[in-house]
């Protein structure tokens, strides 16, 4: 239980308070019902004082009616505190995720992340209230429950502490194993949701191309994998359960003979037997609860270990700073596979704009993501502005939820902004889309167009656009180079294109990216810069406003 706080976090006190409830609750229901058990039977029964026995009743249906209400309010606290937990949870590691270098990031799909950022938080939250509260009430009620069968009948009652050793040597002998179980059964499943996510997002590919078998073949090893996994803790759990349950069922027996002599031989009234078989009984089911949410708390732990390790991931190393793109001598490989690029050398100073050109293969969208700081290079120098003084539209490229308005946060724009917003909006033929929903509404070439706007609204010292006129309409391609030239006038602009070579006279620079297919780091994605060119003269819509 010690994860518990980093869980809980600043919900502490609200945890305090659904525990004190379920603490009072329980210890109230232990301890009295019991002693009611014992005067109904012994004072009023015995004695045949009905009277006595009518109005003592009567104060019982008043107190457990009282006692009902009370487990209400607190099954409607306890659902309260799971869902303040789940959204707090959920949100720590979407910014954990957030923080993440991009580099682990490409190594597991849309599925794999969704389940570490909702999945596993809120399975956590879900037990972090019901596992430890449970425990703490399940004890506090044995404690009551041992306290009155020791008053009721004390021989019997210390012949059930026998029990306790044994019980802890088999807690303590599956808890590590039911541990290291859930963490593995966690991973598996969140595998096998990224497994699931791509095989829904192929549904077209799938279609076309008759590979429904191979998906689900690879789908079903998953799956054998997962559940497989799955058995095993449910099977570890299961015997640890069982093994307990089965002292209890001896103690039981023992104590029901036991119970029976001692009414035999007058030590124990027929009240005192039915006050101590019902409190016996909820030392029982306050044992049981316990023994059954040991695994729980065992799994919790390890799902709370991977929640913590998710979110105690080591950013990528801040990179040298600089005002405008250094790159010395830069190498880049994706996990020890071959080079991408290779002893590059760049610079690009302010109010230059360029082009990166180059094959399929050679590199440019990778040294777009090296220029944005989201992968670092394998060797080499880089320097350029932070984060915050880039605006880059990198491929592929994914809308936040929402409309364009929500995507450029149109509320907290500044009246010049919305001015720019207004005018690109305009300029693109998009003002009866603003609203529309970005994933879903827009066709490919809106989509585009959009990202085009809020790559240019955000105030930045160099702007990087890969394939920026991909999926344009071939009318609507001198209006987003017009606009690209326009709004980053004075600044350095980094375009990725791949044929468009009317437009490459805009440029100051072209890089060629030329990837000679080598294993070796110094032969692959070398550049080659080609000229440094003049523009030339366009249709005049088109030119207006573009020279700097």
């Amino acid at each position: 239980m010690k994860r518990f706080p980093y869980v809980l976090s600043s919900h502490k006190l609200r945890f305090a308070k659904v525990l004190m409830l379920g603490l009072t609750l329980n210890a109230t229901f232990a301890f009295v019902e019991p002693l009611i058990m014992k005067l109904l039977i012994d004072e009023g029964l015995v004695k045949r004082n009905f009277r006595f026995f009518a109005v003592f009743a009567g104060l019982v249906v008043v107190f457990g009616a009282a006692a009902r209400g009370a487990s209400l309010a607190y099954e409607l606290l306890s659902e309260r505190l799971r869902n303040i937990v789940t959204q707090s949870l959920t949100l720590r590691m979407l910014r954990a995720y957030y923080a993440t270098p991009y580099a682990q990031i490409t190594r597991f799909d849309t599925g794999y992340f969704v389940s570490r950022v909702y999945d596993e938080p809120a399975k956590v939250s879900q037990g972090v209230v019901t596992a430890p509260i449970g425990v703490v009430v399940s004890a506090v009620t044995l404690v009551m429950g041992f306290g009155i069968s020791l008053f009721l009948a004390w021989r019997i009652t210390l012949a059930l502490s026998i029990l306790v050793p044994a019980l802890y040597y088999v807690a303590n002998r599956f808890s590590p194993r039911i541990k290291a179980a859930s963490e593995r059964e966690s991973e598996e499943e969140a595998r096998l949701r990224e497994l699931l996510g791509r095989s829904v997002d192929g549904y077209k590919t799938v279609r076309i191309f008759a590979l429904d078998q191979s998906v689900y073949r690879r789908v079903g090893e998953r799956l054998r994998t997962y559940l497989g996994v799955f058995y095993g803790r449910a099977k570890t759990s299961g015997t640890y359960q069982t093994l307990s349950r089965i002292c209890l069922s001896c103690a039981e027996a023992l104590v029901l003979m036991a119970a029976g002599y001692e009414v035999v031989t007058g030590r124990l009234t027929i009240g005192g037997l039915f006050a101590f078989m019902n409190a016996f009984w909820k030392v029982i089911h306050a044992a049981t609860g316990i023994i059954s949410q040991i695994p729980e708390l065992a799994r919790l732990n390890g799902s709370i270990d991977r929640l913590v390790e998710f979110e105690g991931a080591v950013p990528a190393a801040p990179r040298s700073m600089a005002p405008d793109v250094q790159l010395e001598s830069v190498d880049f490989r994706y996990d020890g596979n071959r080079a991408i690029l290779g002893g590059l050398n760049l610079r690009i100073t302010s109010g230059e704009r360029v082009l990166i050109a180059g094959p399929n293969g050679s590199g440019k969208t990778t040294l777009a993501h090296v220029i944005a700081g989201f992968l670092e290079p394998s060797a080499g120098v880089i320097r350029t502005p932070t984060l915050e003084r880039m605006s880059a539209m990198l491929a592929p490229f994914h809308f936040a939820p929402g409309s364009l308005r929500d995507n450029v946060g149109y509320d907290h724009l500044s009246r010049e902004q919305i001015d720019v917003f207004d005018r690109l909006v305009r300029s693109l033929g998009l003002e009866s889309r603003v609203d529309a929903d970005a994933l879903s509404e827009l066709s490919e070439g809106e989509k585009k167009k959009c990202q085009v706007v809020m790559t240019l609204l955000k105030d930045a010292d160099i702007y990087l656009v890969d394939e920026p006129l991909a999926g344009i309409d071939v009318d609507s391609r001198d209006a987003v180079m017009h606009a690209l030239l326009t709004h980053t006038r004075g600044k350095v602009l980094i375009a990725i294109m791949h044929g468009d070579e009317k437009y490459h006279q805009l440029f100051d620079r072209v890089i060629t990216l030329k990837d000679t297919g080598a294993e070796d780091a110094g032969a692959s994605a070398t550049s080659s810069e080609h000229i440094a060119c003049g523009r030339v003269a366009l249709p005049v819509e088109f030119a207006a406003g573009t020279a700097s």
